[in-house]
C-alpha cells in the first residue's frame, strides 16, 4: 500500500513538474504552442535581442496560478504576436512574484494580469510595456491581501481601450495602469473570502519615465480607496486627450482621461460595476508625491475619497494641477490635504468650475468613458451629482464634490556652479603664475653669472654696481601654463611680465617694477565657463649675501571678467561681465650651499597672501534671474623647495627642483540666489588644500640676450598645471 501511495504521489509530482517549466532562459526567438505553467520558486530570462512569442491567438503565454516567488526578467521582447491573445503574463493567487522588464512587453491587453495575489511583490520596468486595447498592467480591479510596487523608469503606455467597444466596455480594462481592491460580494472566486479581499494589502506606484494612454480618454491610473496607496511621481503621468462620444441615452458630450483616478468603493454584486465593487465603503488614503520633474496632463479625479498631496523639496516645475471632487460636494467637508515641503508658494483654490479645452464646462470631473447606467440586476447605482444637471443622467456620470486647483509655484533656476565652487584654485593659479615669473626676474648674480667670463660666486659677489646694473636692464618673461581638474574643467593661462631696469640701493638691495598681463580661461564640463584679462603692477624687492636671498613682492591689479552661467532646466546659457580688483604681497627666501664652483643646492620657503574682490553681477534667465553675491577670495599659501643648479659652461645655467605646497581659502561660501531661492556654493571642500610639484629651466647665453626656458608640472589634489615659461633679457 505504501509503494502504491509513493508511486501516485511521484506521479502527481512529475505532472505537475512536467507542466511546470518556468525554469528556463530563451536564448533564441521561441514561439509558445501552449500555456506555459510555472511552479514555486521559478525563474524565466528572456535575452536580449530574442523573441518571446505565441504561436496561435489564444489567450495566457505564462501562468502562474496559486505559485510563490515566481520571478520574470525580460531582456528581450515579450509579444504574442495576435490580435487576440490576452494575458500574456497571467497571475491568480500567487505569491509574492517579481517581474523586471528591460525590454519589451507588448500585444493587445492585459499583459501583466494579476488576480487576488497575496505577499509582497514587485513590477520593476525600465524599458516598455504597452497595448493597443485593454490596460498593459491590470487586475479588473481584483486586489490582493499584500502589496504591489510598481517602480517604472521607462514607458507605460496604451491605446486606452477597444475603438469599436468604447461606450459599453468594462472601465476597470481601460487606462494604462487598472487597480483596485475586491470585496467578498464581488463576483471573483479569489474575493469570495474577505479577508483575502486586500483590506491589508496596498499599492506603491513610483514613477520616474512615462505612464500614459496616448489614443482615446481613459484613465493613466486608475485605483480605489479599499486600501493605502502611494504614488509618487517624478516623470511622466498623462491621462488620455479630450474627445466627444456618445452613450446610449445620453447623447454626446466629451470625455477626458484623468492622470490619476480614485474610485470610490461601493456595496455590490457585480465588480463590473465602475465605481468599485469593493465593499460598501474606503477607507484607504491615496498620497500623491510630487516630486523634481513630475509632469501631469489632464489632472487628478479623487471622487471624495480621503487623499493627501505632498510638494516635495526638490519641485522644479510650475504646476496648475486640476483637482476634483476633492469635498464631500456642495462646499462640504474637505477630504483633502496638501503638504507642502518645499520653500514654494503653494495655493488651492477651491469650488473652481473646470472647464474642457473648448471652454466648455466639465463640472462633472471625470466622466466614465463606459456605459448607459442600469437601475436593475447587478448594476444598482446610478451615479449623478453637482454639476449634472445639464446632462442627460441615463449617461453613466459621477461627481461626488467640488473641484479646484492646485497652483505650485515651484519652477526653480536650475544653474550649474563649478564656476564659483573651484573660483578660488583658479584665482590662486593667476597669481601663482605672475610670482613664479617675477622670481626669475630682476636682481639676481646668479643669472649675471653668464655674462662674465668668470662664474665663480666669489668673483660676481665683487662685481660693481654698474657690472651688476649692466646685466640687469629690462627683461621680459613669457608663461603659458594649462590647468586640469579630470572630469570638472580644462583651463589655460598665459601672459607675460616685464620687468625695469633695477633701482640700487645697495651692492645687496634692489627693487624692480615691473607691469604683467594674463590671459585666464576655464571651461567646465557642466558647460560654464570664465575668461578674465589680468593686469597687474607690482615691484620686487630683493636682497642678497653670500649664497643668501629673500625677496618681497606685493602687486595690485585690475581684472576684466566675463562669466557664463548654464540652466540644466532649459538648457539656457546667459554671460556677464564684470571687473573686479586684486592685490597679494609674495615672500621669499632662500640659502644656497655651493659643493664647487659650478654646482650647488638652494634650499627655499615660500609664502603669499592674495585677496580678490568680486562684484555682484545678475544673469536673467527664462525662469528666473540668477544672482552671485559680491565677495572675496582670501588665499594663504605656502611652498618649500629644494633645487640644484648646475653651471656646465660660461654660456649655459641648468636647474633642477622639486617641492611641495598648501593652500587656504578664508572665503567660506559664494552668495547665489537663484529665482530668489538660496543657492549658496559653500567652500566646505575647497578650504584648505596642498600639491607638490617638480620643474626644470635652462639657461643659454648668446651675443646680446639671456634667454631661459622654464618647465614646471605641478599637481594639486587633482587640478594638473603645467606650465611652460621662457625668459629674455637684453644687454644694453
Amino acid at each position: 500500500m505504501k509503494i502504491i501511495l509513493s508511486v501516485a504521489i511521484i506521479f502527481i509530482i512529475s505532472i505537475k513538474n512536467a507542466n511546470a517549466n518556468c525554469d528556463v532562459t530563451y536564448s533564441s526567438d521561441t514561439a509558445i504552442s501552449n500555456t506555459i505553467e510555472c511552479a514555486d520558486n521559478q525563474t524565466m530570462t528572456v535575452n536580449e535581442g530574442v523573441t518571446l512569442s505565441q504561436a496561435s491567438g489564444a489567450s495566457g503565454m505564462i501562468n502562474i496560478v496559486g505559485e510563490e516567488n515566481f520571478t520574470l526578467v525580460n531582456n528581450g521582447t515579450i509579444d504574442p504576436g495576435q490580435s487576440n491573445a490576452w494575458q500574456a503574463i497571467y497571475l491568480k493567487d500567487a505569491t509574492s512574484f517579481e517581474i523586471t522588464n528591460n525590454g519589451t512587453i507588448n500585444g493587445p491587453g492585459q499583459m501583466i494580469e494579476f488576480i487576488g495575489n497575496k505577499g509582497t511583490s514587485t513590477i520593476t520596468n525600465t524599458g516598455t510595456i504597452s497595448t493597443t486595447s485593454h490596460a498593459p498592467i491590470t487586475n479588473y480591479g481584483l486586489g490582493f491581501t499584500g502589496s504591489l510596487t510598481i517602480n517604472n523608469s521607462g514607458t507605460i503606455s496604451a491605446y486606452g481601450v477597444l475603438s469599436s467597444d468604447q461606450t459599453s466596455h468594462n472601465p476597470t480594462h481601460q487606462g494604462a495602469i487598472s487597480l483596485g481592491q475586491c470585496s467578498s460580494t464581488s463576483r471573483n472566486d479569489s474575493c469570495s473570502d474577505e479577508s483575502d479581499a486586500g483590506s491589508a494589502g496596498g499599492y506603491t506606484i513610483i514613477n520616474s519615465g512615462t505612464i500614459e494612454v496616448t489614443d482615446k480618454g481613459a484613465n493613466a491610473i486608475r485605483l480605489n480607496n479599499k486600501v493605502n496607496n502611494t504614488i509618487t511621481n517624478t516623470g511622466s503621468i498623462l491621462g488620455g486627450p479630450e474627445q466627444a462620444f456618445s452613450v446610449a441615452g445620453s447623447g454626446s458630450s466629451f470625455r477626458i482621461g484623468m492622470d490619476i483616478m480614485v474610485v470610490e468603493c461601493h456595496e455590490t454584486d457585480d465588480s463590473n460595476d465602475p465605481f468599485g465593487a469593493c465593499g460598501p465603503s474606503g477607507s484607504g488614503t491615496t498620497t500623491v508625491n510630487i516630486g523634481k520633474d513630475a509632469t501631469f496632463k489632464n489632472g487628478i479625479d479623487f471622487n471624495s475619497t480621503t487623499s493627501e498631496i505632498v510638494i516635495r523639496s526638490d519641485v522644479n516645475r510650475d504646476y496648475e494641477l486640476r483637482i476634483f471632487d476633492y469635498s464631500d460636494g456642495a462646499g462640504g467637508s474637505d477630504k483633502i490635504t496638501i503638504t507642502n515641503n518645499s520653500e514654494h508658494e503653494v495655493t488651492f483654490k477651491r469650488q473652481q468650475t473646470l472647464t474642457f479645452s473648448d471652454g466648455s464646462t466639465n463640472s462633472w470631473g471625470s466622466i466614465t468613458p463606459g456605459r448607459q447606467a442600469k437601475t436593475s440586476g447587478n448594476y444598482t447605482y446610478q451615479h449623478t451629482g453637482q454639476g449634472d444637471e445639464g446632462l442627460n443622467v441615463s449617461g453613466e456620470y459621477f461627481n461626488a464634490g467640488d473641484d479646484g486647483i492646485l497652483i505650485i509655484k515651484g519652477e526653480r533656476l536650475e544653474v550649474n556652479q563649478n564656476n564659483q565652487k573651484y573660483r578660488a584654485e583658479n584665482t590662486l593659479s593667476k597669481f601663482r603664475n605672475f610670482y613664479n615669473a617675477t622670481h626669475h626676474l630682476g636682481y639676481n648674480i646668479q643669472r649675471c653669472s653668464t655674462l662674465d667670463e668668470e662664474n665663480r660666486i666669489d668673483l660676481l659677489l665683487s662685481m660693481s654696481t654698474e657690472d651688476l646694473s649692466d646685466c640687469n636692464t629690462d627683461f621680459l618673461r613669457v608663461f603659458n601654463s594649462f590647468q586640469d581638474r579630470k572630469d570638472v574643467y580644462d583651463g589655460r593661462n598665459y601672459g607675460g611680465i616685464g620687468m625695469n631696469t633695477p633701482i640700487f640701493w645697495s651692492d645687496k638691495a634692489a627693487s624692480n617694477t615691473f607691469f604683467g598681463f594674463s590671459r585666464q580661461e576655464s571651461n567646465f564640463n557642466d558647460k560654464t565657463s570664465s575668461e578674465s584679462d589680468n593686469f597687474t603692477f607690482g615691484i620686487k624687492n630683493f636682497y642678497q649675501d653670500d649664497g643668501f636671498e629673500a625677496s618681497l613682492t606685493p602687486l595690485v591689479g585690475l581684472s576684466f571678467q566675463k562669466n557664463r552661467d548654464f540652466d540644466t532646466d532649459k538648457s539656457e546659457t546667459k554671460s556677464e561681465s564684470f571687473i573686479s580688483q586684486f592685490a597679494g604681497i609674495n615672500g621669499k627666501i632662500s640659502s644656497n650651499f655651493e659643493q664647487d664652483p659650478h654646482n650647488f643646492f638652494t634650499l627655499g620657503v615660500e609664502g603669499s597672501y592674495n585677496i580678490q574682490r568680486f562684484p555682484e553681477y545678475v544673469s536673467q534667465f527664462t525662469d528666473g534671474e540668477l544672482k552671485v553675491k559680491e565677495s572675496y577670495d582670501q588665499l594663504l599659501s605656502g611652498t618649500i623647495e629644494a633645487s640644484f643648479t648646475n653651471l656646465p659652461k660660461n654660456d649655459r645655467t641648468n636647474k633642477f627642483y622639486i617641492g611641495g605646497s598648501s593652500f587656504k581659502n578664508y572665503n567660506n561660501k559664494i552668495g547665489v540666489l537663484a529665482r530668489g531661492f538660496n543657492s549658496d556654493v559653500k567652500n566646505n571642500g575647497n578650504k584648505t588644500w596642498s600639491g607638490y610639484h617638480g620643474g626644470v629651466s635652462f639657461l643659454k647665453k648668446s651675443k646680446d640676450y639671456n634667454y631661459e626656458l622654464d618647465l614646471r608640472y605641478e599637481d594639486q589634489e587633482g587640478l594638473i598645471d603645467k606650465i611652460a615659461s621662457i625668459t629674455v633679457n637684453k644687454r644694453f
